[in-house]
């Protein structure tokens, strides 16, 4: 079984190869008022290590326990700077099963919502404008 600090590198690496818009952290969750380890693209967040985990972090955990999954994929959030983010969790444990860490990517999808909207609201208009003539 992996400790958490064996996932640090993978912070580096996800937050690169998935690109700017895309922020990685790695949180110790048995220090959960500095639980960040790691962080990668921490600017779409304004979020550094030693940052605390978040209550929307925990419900996710608590959501995982519940549902008794190694992960949770695709859910939506918003980060604290309030873009709303496609985000997933994936749950790290100890030896005894218990869940001791998570792993997070949050990909902030907002300037993909608010094209979806410009373009939306520019059809509407086209549509209305044709269909004026009838």
């Amino acid at each position: 079984m992996k400790s958490i600090e064996e996932y640090i590198p993978e912070v580096e690496f996800l937050g690169q190869a998935l690109g700017k818009n895309c922020e990685v952290v790695l949180h110790d969750l048995t220090r959960p008022d500095n639980s960040i380890i790691a962080i990668a693209n921490g600017e779409l967040s304004g979020r550094t290590v030693g940052g605390p985990v978040t209550d929307f972090a925990l419900k996710i955990l608590k959501r995982g326990k519940t549902e008794n999954k190694p992960f949770i994929a695709n859910y939506r959030g918003k980060n604290m700077n309030g873009n709303i983010c496609r985000s997933s969790s994936y749950f790290i444990h100890d030896s005894e099963g218990k869940i001791i860490g998570v792993l997070c990517i949050n990909i902030d999808i907002t300037s993909f919502i608010n094209a979806r909207n410009f373009l939306t609201e520019k059809m509407i208009r086209i549509f209305q404008k044709n269909c004026a003539h009838f």
